[in-house]
């Protein structure tokens, strides 16, 4: 009996941050230009400092802002945009130093990057792939490695951890915490404005999103519980002078309900979090292939100066699986799939 289709993805290599294509996590999805990108992590990085630096000096909480969650979330959410900058502006620069080397020819390669998406899920996430071109000029075989450079690994790690764990916060503040009284503008930016640049950075990026990630923000969330258990055994209180950080943390006077909040949160509520996460990306993915294939048809219809179009677009894809297995696909010449 075969497995289900989604069982067939879930492969030891899954679980890891390995992806065949690194400048998936430097473009944008809707275009080509990493210029728009890096501003905009750039943006989100600055803004991100700037409210470090108000919430430790007016606030008034001084260094007890450091033992709640929402600050650790949103402390690894502004090094993820700043990670994200870094790693633009430096694909950006050596992007340029080597424009005129990038390409042998003009109409003998095709990008692979949204296609990329559907190719990852649909095979194997071995080491290696082998990729096939089939254009107007012949074969070319291309080999697609897996492993990322440790400054995109370091990215996607700070992705798929505040992606979870920004939207735990403003889930668990709104549904939890709040208790109806007004709110100050700390507090808006750190359970709204957190969720709300996560949920934009994710559709505007090209960055995949695997269910099989959800480990990583639960290995935050441990850090963060081994943290409160060694400041409630040190005596440490929160800024009321409460012998707890959260109250649901009472490790002293209701430690069974801390205990089952904390199993609840990670074995619950973050692995349906990375669902719903999962589901934006793939909302994410349809669209932008909706949009591409209009684009293209608009295209096609309305250039009307070339004759031999017809001849240019019949260009096929090929992608090798590591069991021998090949699927095939066709591409336009004037269109790539990233």
């Amino acid at each position: 009996m075969a497995w289900p289709r989604c069982f067939q993805y879930i492969t030891f290599e899954s679980f890891l941050l390995t992806h065949s294509r690194y400048d998936d996590f430097l473009l944008p999805m809707w275009t080509d230009s990493a210029l728009l990108y890096a501003v905009w992590s750039s943006l989100c990085s600055l803004y991100g400092l700037c409210v470090i630096f108000y919430s430790g000096t007016g606030t008034g909480y001084g260094v007890k802002i450091l033992i709640w969650l929402t600050y650790w979330s949103f402390f690894c959410l502004t090094a993820r945009f700043i990670c994200t900058a870094v790693n633009c502006w430096f694909y950006i620069f050596n992007q340029r130093s080597t424009k005129n080397n990038s390409r042998a020819g003009e109409d003998d390669v095709f990008s692979i990057s949204d296609g990329d998406q559907s190719i990852n899920n649909n095979g194997s996430y071995s080491p290696m792939h082998v990729v096939e071109i089939k254009t107007a000029r012949g074969y070319r075989e291309l080999e697609v490695n897996d492993e990322l450079p440790a400054g995109i690994s370091s990215q996607w790690f700070l992705q798929n951890v505040t992606n979870a764990t920004s939207i735990l916060v403003t889930a668990m503040f709104w549904g939890i915490v709040y208790s109806g009284n007004p709110q100050t503008y700390m507090s808006i930016n750190s359970h709204v404005l957190n969720s709300l640049l996560v949920l934009s950075d994710i559709m505007l990026n090209r960055a995949p999103i695997r269910i099989q990630h959800a480990h990583m923000p639960v290995i935050f969330l441990s850090i963060y519980i081994t943290f409160t258990l060694i400041y409630w055994g040190a005596g440490g209180t929160n800024h009321k002078g409460h012998m707890y950080i959260y109250r649901v943390l009472d490790y002293s006077g209701r430690p069974g309900t801390a205990a089952i909040a904390i199993c609840v949160v990670a074995l619950i509520a973050v692995p349906l979090i990375q669902v719903f996460l999962y589901g934006l990306y793939r909302l994410r993915t349809a669209l932008h292939a909706r949009w591409r294939t209009t684009r293209v048809y608009l295209q096609n219809h309305n250039d009307k100066s070339l004759p031999d179009s017809k001849q240019e677009t019949n260009n096929t894809f090929t992608y090798k699986k590591e069991n021998g297995e090949q699927f095939t696909c066709e591409l336009n010449s004037e269109d790539s799939l990233s």
